[in-house]
């Protein structure tokens, strides 16, 4: 084992030269060390991650480096990538307590699906929450602790009935990677556009375990209301507001609370205009992810929102965690107000 020091030279552009999964080990590196403080750590496991060591020490976190499993010793960390090497054996994987809240990312695991198929099975059988990204060779997300039989019952009745009368819900791929980030930052998660309440529940039940709360913002009344009595059903009121307003509107009541996580699925022509009230009203810092949903099937209402998350102050990516898309962007600094 080797211990990773954080190299103090200036970066203008501290993701420059990564690949696309290694850009996203960045960001979600940067995420948890804004979130977590100068105190936490890393840990990587196996052979094939020298890219993702440069997007570690990058994101400003300190890690410990294992090249297999012959000296590895569990220690805190909020945040632990492994390879497909080390997947073969998953021992490592059937006591995940001491991480808690510590986000697991397992590389490869579309391209080796065969060999990270241990990993998976041990990481149900110790009742983690799972969710699949497919960016470069693909990644197994995690956070130790799963929602529980009547989460799941609840919210998937919601979502039926999202499938049927609308709005089209996010995926339940995309729903479990909102709650594992949730519960891996912690504090202020917003929302703009409750929906029925299905994306909230999972954000609720992160930062129920992590610590903070949810403020989504809804429009429709009708929505508003069967959206507080899904989260009232399922105990989760304590931790989420859902507030009946249009957002544009209402924005400055959370002015000047950073996020560290802002989901946005609400009017797709509306996107742009969104991001831009988050940063008048200074929500949006350093380290903030912002997660838009939709920006593939619906690509040219939500193009100006594309082009300002791919320029100055973000960086960001797109994947297809459902056939909807979505777009992960990180604030690298405060934007400037508009």
């Amino acid at each position: 084992m080797r211990t990773l020091r954080v190299e103090t030279r200036s970066r203008n552009q501290p993701y420059e030269g990564l690949s696309e999964d290694a850009l996203l080990v960045f960001m979600f590196t940067r995420a948890l060390r804004k979130a977590k403080g100068a105190g936490a750590r890393a840990v990587l496991m196996g052979r094939s991650l020298s890219l993702m060591r440069d997007a570690v020490s990058n994101a400003g976190l300190s890690a410990s480096e294992y090249y297999d499993l012959t000296d590895f010793r569990a220690e805190p960390a909020v945040f632990v990538l492994a390879d497909h090497t080390v997947c073969k054996c998953a021992d490592w994987l059937a006591d995940v307590g001491h991480l808690r809240d510590a986000l697991i990312m397992l590389h490869g695991y579309l391209r080796h699906l065969n060999t990270c198929y241990t990993a998976l099975q041990t990481l149900r059988e110790v009742k983690a929450c799972t969710t699949t990204l497919p960016v470069g060779p693909g990644f197994l997300t995690a956070v130790p602790k799963d929602v529980d039989r009547e989460f799941v019952n609840g919210v998937t009745n919601t979502y039926l009935s999202s499938l049927r009368e609308g709005p089209m819900p996010v995926s339940f791929n995309t729903a479990k990677l909102l709650y594992v980030l949730a519960r891996s930052l912690g504090g202020l998660m917003v929302e703009v556009g409750t929906g029925r309440g299905f994306s909230t529940a999972w954000l609720a039940a992160g930062v129920r375990e992590s610590g903070g709360e949810v403020l989504s913002f809804e429009a429709k009344e009708v929505r508003v209301r069967e959206a507080k009595s899904l989260l009232n059903g399922l105990g989760l009121s304590e931790v989420v507001e859902v507030i009946g307003s249009d957002f544009r509107e209402n924005v400055h009541s959370i002015a000047g609370r950073r996020a560290s996580l802002i989901f946005i699925d609400g009017a797709k022509e509306e996107y742009l205009d969104y991001l831009r009230a988050l940063e008048s009203a200074e929500v949006i810092g350093e380290g903030t992810l912002i997660l838009a949903h939709n920006t593939v099937s619906h690509i040219r209402s939500i193009s100006p929102y594309i082009e300002a998350v791919y320029g100055e102050g973000y960086v960001s990516l797109t994947t297809m965690t459902d056939q909807a898309g979505l777009t992960i962007t990180l604030a690298l600094s405060s934007p400037k107000r508009h």
